[in-house]
C-alpha cells in the first residue's frame, strides 16, 4: 500500500501506478490526486518534464530544489521554516529524515542503495541495535520517497 505499505491489491484505477490497501485508498487520495493527474497526463503521450512539479505531492506551483541525494525536484519546504519540529509538512524536509534515499547519500556510501551492506549494518553500529525488517522496508516505501 502507498499509505501504509501493508500489501495491496487494488490499484489506483486513475494512473494505475499506485496500489492500495482498502484503508490507504481513502486516506491516501488527498495525497495522491496531483500525481494522479500528472500520471494521467504522461500516460496519454503528454510531455511533462520532470522539473515542473514535486514529485513527491504533485504540486506544479512554488519553490522547488533538487534533493541531495537523487536529484529530484521537490517542494522546498526549507524556505518555509519547516526544518525544525516533527511536523511532516514538507516534502523536502521528509525526504531527508525519514528515507534509505537520502541517508546513503548523506553517509556517502556509493553504489547502489538497496544493495548496500553499510546501510544494513548503520543502526546497529551507531546505535546499539539494527533495524527490524518491517522499519527497514518502510524506510524504502513510505510516501516520502519516490515512485
Amino acid at each position: 500500500c502507498a499509505i501504509c505499505a501493508y500489501p495491496a491489491t487494488s490499484r489506483c484505477s486513475g494512473c494505475t501506478r499506485v496500489f492500495y490497501c482498502s484503508q490507504g485508498a481513502s486516506f491516501g487520495w488527498e495525497n495522491h490526486k496531483r500525481l494522479c493527474k500528472i500520471y494521467q497526463r504522461q500516460r496519454a503521450g503528454e510531455s511533462i518534464p520532470a522539473d515542473t512539479y514535486c514529485g513527491l505531492c504533485g504540486k506544479t506551483g512554488g519553490r522547488f530544489m533538487k534533493t541531495r541525494c537523487c536529484n529530484r525536484t521537490i517542494c522546498n519546504g526549507y524556505e518555509d521554516g519547516w526544518a525544525m519540529g516533527y511536523s511532516h509538512g514538507s516534502c523536502a524536509r521528509n525526504h531527508d529524515r525519514y528515507t534509505r534515499c537520502s541517508w546513503h547519500a548523506d553517509s556517502e556510501h556509493g553504489g547502489d542503495m538497496l544493495s548496500c551492506e553499510a546501510c544494513d549494518n548503520h543502526c546497529e553500529a551507531s546505535h546499539s541495535y539494527s533495524l527490524d525488517a518491517e522499519m527497514a522496508a518502510w524506510y524504502m516505501t513510505n510516501n516520502f520517497n519516490f515512485r
